[in-house]
């Protein structure tokens, strides 16, 4: 089951947004996972991948029930029968009340504050002499590379975590209508970033660099490509999302994204307490 967005005629307002960029989530998760719908909740599950976020999570939340700690352990029920683990909710509405925060607390969830950007002055495509950027399908091989290099870098992933997350990623490439592209340099993929297509709703994939290369100015040409084909492609609202105090806001508001509302995030950081 997919949310509605609401009608191209108008733009969207802020709430849609945000169920717009829980969709584009449960849309890349299920290229690896398997879904369900709960009592409360919509929910993919990964045994291919325990351990990667974005294959396991649930949203839809009804966080309007009278008793989360129900809801959470159906959903932590359905993850393990399985074999993975719920590893984000996805939180349409903002918590209410006291009891929401008790019952994640147990369960190992941290709440995340998020905001959503919407790309207002975009800038005009540039090209950069020495970066070729290619369609990401073009080269499978180079991507899972370059990921394994990001779990590492970034994640500071063991081995497993580091294969899974990379196929977990390249996985996405399976939905027709994500567009990622590759920035190569010196014959190699040095920067990915790419676009979820939701009618005309354009969901960002926020520019990855690798770590031995940040600070050379890579990511923004290709964010400018990645950019002009939300142009091409008569996408009428463009959006991004990240946590509260991110580094990158900087680089996006450069590059046209101005910020719009905020929403909460829920990541699991710890096995459940015995309570939970």
């Amino acid at each position: 089951m997919e949310l509605p967005i609401s009608s191209a005629t108008y733009r969207p307002g802020d709430a849609a947004l945000v169920r717009a960029l829980c969709r584009a989530r449960m849309v890349q998760a299920r290229t690896s996972g398997e879904e369900a719908t709960l009592d409360g909740a919509v929910v993919v599950a990964s045994p291919r991948h325990p351990g990667v976020r974005s294959a396991n999570l649930a949203s839809e939340l009804d966080v309007a029930v009278a008793d989360p700690s129900a809801l959470l352990t159906a959903i932590d029920d359905h993850f393990t029968q399985l074999g993975a683990r719920c590893l984000a909710l996805d939180l349409t509405r903002e918590l209410a009340g006291d009891a929401w925060p008790d019952a994640l607390r147990q369960r190992g969830y941290k709440v995340v504050a998020k905001t959503l950007f919407l790309l207002q002055s975009p800038p005009v495509a540039e090209e950069t002499a020495s970066l070729q950027i290619i369609p990401a399908r073009a080269a499978y091989a180079e991507l899972a590379a370059f990921y394994r290099d990001v779990a590492r870098s970034d994640f500071h992933a063991d081995e497993t975590l580091t294969r899974d997350l990379s196929l977990a990623l390249v996985d996405r490439l399976d939905d027709p209508r994500m567009e990622m592209f590759a920035a190569r340099e010196a014959g190699r993929t040095v920067a990915v970033a790419g676009v979820l297509n939701l009618g005309q709703i354009g969901v960002i994939q926020p520019a990855w660099v690798l770590a031995d290369l940040r600070g050379r100015g890579l990511g923004r040409p290709l964010m400018r490509h990645v950019i002009d084909h939300c142009r091409r492609a008569q996408l009428e609202q463009v959006i991004l999302d990240r946590s509260e105090g991110c580094p990158a806001i900087p680089f996006y508001e450069r590059l046209g994204f101005h910020a719009l509302t905020r929403y909460q995030r829920c990541v699991r950081t710890r096995e459940p307490s015995a309570r939970g």
